[in-house]
């Protein structure tokens, strides 16, 4: 059955039950960035709260089409020469990172 070694839990067959305070949530980042007009059918302007960052856009491949800078907050993408279809970027800071898809029309 189970068997008591610590104050604050027991071993159930096997499986320890109880407060373990190696384990838990880690912080919640409230990293946020938004992208407009999406969809589109040429170039779309990416807002984030954070200052600088990395924005890579892959197709649903996977495979990457295009790279931009975060500055300021802000990044503006060109994607009239992109086929229609369906994107995603990934918004990178030191804040924390960000995934929003992209549809070209």
């Amino acid at each position: 059955m189970g068997k008591s070694n610590e104050a604050d839990g027991v071993y159930v067959d096997d499986v320890w039950v109880g407060n373990d305070p190696s384990v838990g949530v880690g912080e919640i980042s409230t990293f946020a960035a938004t992208v407009s007009p999406n969809p589109t059918t040429g170039s779309v302007a990416i807002e984030a709260n954070a200052a600088d960052g990395d924005v890579t856009v892959f197709d649903l491949f996977g495979r990457q089409v295009m790279s931009a800078t975060l500055r300021n907050g802000r990044a503006e993408l060109d994607l009239s020469a992109f086929a229609k279809g369906v994107y995603v970027a990934r918004i990178s800071s030191e804040a924390g990172t960000s995934t929003i898809k992209l549809v070209k029309e």
